[in-house]
């Protein structure tokens, strides 16, 4: 499965521009990197048998022995009469024009506290991008219409077991290879499903999902069979694309505890199109993906312009304005805008020399992409959180309507749903504005009613109204914050800021040890409120219930939610969701933006839908692809102080796109 079929579902004050726009024409003064030839990769089987992997050089096709009935040679021809399924007509994001080759160099804020898919601490949108270029599903969702396809596995069968709950076959791809060579084979599912179900990964969650799935049988190489118990439309989702499958001959002979610690801060083979070379991790500043030469499903037409760079370099720079400067030097490729401000005010053709000459090319790309959510969230285990009041409160002396004026130059949303600008949303929410008489008359009524000498807010035994909140250790971030707790402090809250950096502020909060923080969520294409909000995720450390919110009502809500197989049900299922949450004030919630804002050297091709319908800036991996003409005019231009094309800055594709419609 090429990353053309798993293009997936992040914050970067500016120095003096004279620093890089105050040189006479003619001068050397970016450096964009070396004009690269056409390059497939490095051979996987070479590289891993270097670091005393076992390899194999296997042929293509099946095993010989293995009959047509279990997924041999011949299968295919038989297949429906068998009862399975398939899908053949689904179309690439990736445009055929790319070609391998070139880097591309993108800047990340900090080092990932693990270099591990699974378990404790890999629950990161950037570990998501890393794995999905490793790693491989046995199906995927064709990003067009929603629909499965192929992808480790040709075929599925989905049957409804008399007594209730389902039964899922699934038939090997049997050309599919590990970057070992060795043959990806049902073996390795089962070893797989032993992994996410053993409770040494130290991920609450994955324990209770993949336990839901009888220990998959091995019927044949190719074919292998599991069971529910219940049924559950997001059971066959989650068992054939949510899982990424693993090599049984790596991971079946050792304990989840022992992955833990072997694979902390390095990779082990895939099946997908990169890997990430123990030579090429720079503990706390890099991280260099290398393509593959012998990816086994390279020959397939589908995946033609997908997956092309032949390297992405992951480069810690922690400070945003060192980030622009390297990026508008020459030394970053591309630079995702997350500051309004700097966006619209500096980020310029009129004020930065490289956008005006068309040098750098900007972009504003909306997509269909689910919208995450963000806010304050409040520890209810805790007081003083455990008061409905005081979060309530809370959420009324958050100032949305100033930030999104004065700092956000009205180009984000004040958020007023968990699934904010889709269908799931709940029109009759709530919209909470910013109100400090009524956050003053709830925390009065919570025992906050008198003002210390420095003008705080105490209870009834003296204790002050103080907490501490942990921020990211960013300007940007700590000027939004400073403006947040001023509006606290004239309420009478003291809020402390502590900058922290990403890996302990994540351990701190997995670990429930905060009282309040800023927590931003990616969105889920298909809604999961159990994994987020179940009463049984309430307690438990590293889940995604960080609240600690318990409702019978949301729970029997979810039950219902697992087997509604109807869309319209389950849209009324998630706006009473919704409705609950928001009125729980579990979350003081923020703004979003549906859009990904960009720049980029103009040394890139793209299809011209920019992005995937459902993406964000994540997906440029595996849609871009570097352009060796396009450098070199690039390079001339610079040299010779001219222009270049400037193109228009907003990509709209997405935006009457209706999936459920034929493709043209």
């Amino acid at each position: 499965m090429s990353l053309a079929r798993t293009v997936l579902v992040t914050t970067m004050g500016a120095l003096a521009l004279g620093m890089l726009v105050g040189c006479g024409g003619g001068k050397a003064r970016f450096d964009t990197g070396p004009v690269m030839e056409p390059e497939e990769g490095i051979s996987s089987i070479e590289y891993w048998k270097s670091k005393g992997f076992e390899t194999q050089d296997n042929p293509a096709g099946a095993l010989p022995e293995v009959t047509a009935e279990l997924g041999g040679e011949g299968f295919d021809a038989i297949a429906a009469g068998l009862g399975f399924e398939t899908n053949t007509d689904w179309k690439s994001m990736a445009d055929p024009r790319g070609v391998p080759g070139g880097m591309l160099r993108i800047p990340l804020q900090e080092f990932p506290a693990t270099l591990r898919s699974e378990g404790k601490d890999s629950n990161t949108s950037f570990m998501s991008l890393v794995s999905g270029m490793m790693y491989e599903s046995m199906i995927s969702l064709d990003n067009w219409n929603d629909e499965f396809i192929p992808a480790l596995a040709t075929h599925w069968k989905v049957e409804q077991n008399p007594g209730g709950g389902q039964t899922f076959t699934f038939r090997l791809n049997p050309n599919a290879r590990w970057q070992t060579g060795h043959r990806v084979t049902a073996q390795d599912v089962l070893a797989t499903w032993k992994l996410k179900v053993d409770e040494g990964l130290l991920s609450p969650y994955d324990g209770v999902l993949y336990k839901q799935y009888s220990e998959p049988e091995v019927l044949s190489p190719y074919l292998l069979r599991t069971t529910t118990k219940d049924m559950n439309w997001r059971h066959f989702l989650y068992f054939g694309a949510s899982m990424s499958v693993y090599p049984a001959h790596i991971i079946g002979t050792i304990t989840a505890k022992d992955y833990m610690e072997k694979f902390q801060n390095q990779t082990m083979p895939g099946s997908g199109q990169y890997l990430l070379r123990n030579e090429d991790i720079s503990q706390g500043n890099s991280l260099t993906m290398t393509r593959i030469s012998n990816y086994w499903d390279k020959d397939n037409p589908k995946g033609k312009g997908g997956g092309n760079f032949y390297k992405v370099k992951f480069r810690v720079v922690a400070d945003e304005t060192l980030q622009r400067e390297m990026f508008k030097k020459g030394e970053l490729d591309l630079y995702v805008v997350g500051q309004a401000k700097y966006w619209v005010k500096e980020f310029l053709p009129e004020q930065i020399e490289q956008l005006g000459k068309g040098w750098i090319l900007r972009k504003k790309i909306y997509t269909q992409s689910p919208n995450g959510t963000s806010g304050f969230v409040f520890n209810m285990r805790e007081e003083p959180f455990n008061d409905i009041r005081v979060r309530k409160a809370f959420a009324f002396l958050l100032n949305r309507e100033k930030l999104i004026d004065k700092l956000f130059f009205n180009e984000y949303l004040p958020i007023h749903s968990y699934y904010p600008g889709s269908a799931y949303e709940n029109p009759d929410n709530e919209k909470i504005a910013y109100n400090p008489d009524e956050a003053l008359k709830l925390l009065a009524e919570a025992g906050y009613a008198k003002r210390d000498n420095e003008g705080f807010l105490v209870n009834a035994k003296g204790k002050r109204l103080e907490l501490d909140l942990m921020i990211d250790e960013s300007p940007t971030w700590e000027r939004v914050m400073t403006v947040i707790q001023e509006d606290y402090k004239q309420a009478g809250i003291k809020l402390n800021l502590k900058p922290t950096t990403g890996p302990t502020m994540f351990q701190m909060v997995m670990e429930r040890k905060f009282k309040i923080h800023w927590q931003n969520w990616g969105g889920l294409y298909f809604p999961n409120p159990e994994s987020s909000f179940s009463s049984v995720m309430a307690d438990q450390e590293n889940s995604n219930n960080l609240a600690g919110f318990k409702s019978a009502e949301l729970d029997s809500i979810c039950v219902a939610y697992n087997t509604a197989f109807s869309q319209e049900e389950r849209v009324k299922l998630i706006r009473r969701t919704d409705k609950l949450l928001m009125e729980s004030y579990q979350y003081a919630l923020g703004w979003y933006g549906p859009f990904t804002r960009i720049g980029y050297w103009n040394k890139f091709g793209m299809p011209e839908w920019g992005l995937s319908r459902t993406g964000d800036w994540r997906s440029i991996v595996g849609l871009w692809w570097y352009d060796q003409e396009k450098h070199k005019d690039l390079v001339k231009a610079i040299k010779k102080d001219q222009k270049l094309d400037i193109e228009p800055v907003e990509i709209n594709y997405w935006k009457d796109f209706d999936p459920s419609k034929p493709l043209n």
